[in-house]
């Protein structure tokens, strides 16, 4: 530690990065009040040159700082900055060392009028990540959002398909886009999420199909990586009707080497995805389900079914049984005559070709 002092409250900091002709020296004159207060801001300026940033930067300054940083998953650094210009564009030329809970307060009162809770909760919990690292590394000394109270999230409704929607569903999945059809059917008959399905090959589904990668689009930057947990990474059998659609999908202009194409042959987007799923839902008057929804009508299937918890876990890749528990409870409590019916339409149904038996 190199202070020079200069007399009772006045002293000369220096700090020297680096060796030979990268040696960088930088010197800085303070005011302190005892040789510990002189001490800490020693600290805080070694930190400030060793990354780049002091106690004057802004909210901005402070949150690129941490994203440049954060090693974390790729989704989550993509995640981070496109959250950080909806901060910024409110909060982000203020010094981030002046920020206090009121303005936090404020902050998350503004971004209720624009965002949903989910969104707020995460745009703070950036905020908050990055006043911490600052605080571990000396440059700040507290974190407005220690105390602030996000807005409460509604957990989403379940929505499936009942016996009816589920029929008309799959009838109307013969007039749809083929590779459409096919994201679809491996969502409502394996249970397999969106991102799941999107990070799927052309090889990769045979008679099973193991879920090794997803593929997220964040910020129309496609990113691949691993799933979530380890029980994510699972085999799922595939239905002979699904192999068969899979090998009459008809040849696209390019090829992407993705199970599923758009009409050019590139990897599809969520626009595409949701703009297909809302044009079948349109065209034949269908429940207002969405892709994760038809996940939900897989589970509920198993579940009345009788398939036991841990296996119904297994098949879908959670975590743990208890997430399974939590999401389905009603199901476990009170399976309706129509949700029976449910698991009954594949058997009686879907002939081997995967199409409504005349």
């Amino acid at each position: 530690m190199s202070i020079e002092y200069l007399d009772k409250t006045h002293a000369k900091l220096v700090v020297t990065r680096g060796s030979g002709k990268n040696r960088e020296r930088k010197v800085k004159r303070i005011t302190y009040i005892n040789k510990r207060d002189a001490e800490r801001q020693y600290k805080a300026f070694e930190q400030s040159v060793s990354f780049g940033i002091d106690n004057k930067m802004t909210v901005a300054e402070l949150l690129n700082w941490y994203i440049d940083q954060f090693d974390g998953k790729p989704t989550s650094k993509a995640g981070y900055k496109s959250a950080a210009k909806s901060i910024n564009a409110v909060i982000g030329k203020r010094k981030a060392a002046d920020i206090k809970l009121s303005d936090i307060d404020r902050f998350l009162s503004a971004q209720s009028r624009t965002y949903s809770p989910k969104t707020i909760k995460n745009q703070l919990s950036l905020i908050s990540s990055a006043y911490k690292s600052a605080i571990r590394r000396g440059i700040l000394e507290n974190d407005p959002c220690l105390y602030a109270t996000p807005p409460r999230q509604k957990k989403p409704d379940i929505v499936t398909l009942n016996d009816t929607g589920f029929n008309r569903f799959i009838v109307a999945l013969d007039t749809a886009d083929p590779y459409f059809r096919v994201m679809c059917e491996l969502a409502l008959f394996c249970g397999l999420r969106r991102s799941e399905i999107l990070g799927l090959q052309k090889d990769d589904v045979k008679d099973v199909v193991t879920i090794s990668k997803v593929r997220h689009r964040v910020g129309g930057t496609d990113i691949i990586e691993t799933p979530k947990t380890a029980t994510s990474y699972r085999t799922i059998a595939v239905p002979e009707f699904i192999q068969k659609h899979i090998k009459e999908l008809p040849p696209r202009v390019i090829d992407s080497g993705y199970l599923i194409q758009d009409g050019f042959g590139e990897p599809v987007t969520q626009w595409w995805v949701r703009n297909n799923l809302d044009k079948l839902i349109t065209e034949n008057g269908l429940p207002h389900v969405t892709m994760h929804g038809l996940r939900h009508t897989y589970a509920s299937m198993l579940i009345t079914k009788g398939v036991p918890i841990a296996e119904v876990s297994t098949q879908l890749g959670h975590s743990s049984i208890d997430i399974t528990l939590r999401t389905y409870t009603h199901l476990f409590s009170e399976a309706s005559t129509a949700s029976k019916r449910i698991s009954a339409l594949i058997d009686g149904i879907m002939a081997p070709n995967g199409h409504q038996q005349k």
